[in-house]
């Protein structure tokens, strides 16, 4: 991979493999970006389950 993609670095490795353990689990995978996610405004309706 370090040949291919030089500097991807462990971050980049990091996400790659939460990816690979979501599908696994069966949970779905976005595409959007982590900076996408971070900037949208939380609710206290988010967090509770029903």
């Amino acid at each position: 991979m370090e040949k291919e993609c030089p500097g991807a670095g462990a971050d980049f490795l990091a996400l790659i493999s939460d990816g690979v353990s979501r599908a696994i689990r069966g949970q779905k995978i976005y595409k959007s970006s982590m900076n996408e996610q971070e900037q949208k405004p939380s609710t206290q309706g988010d967090n509770k389950m029903t």
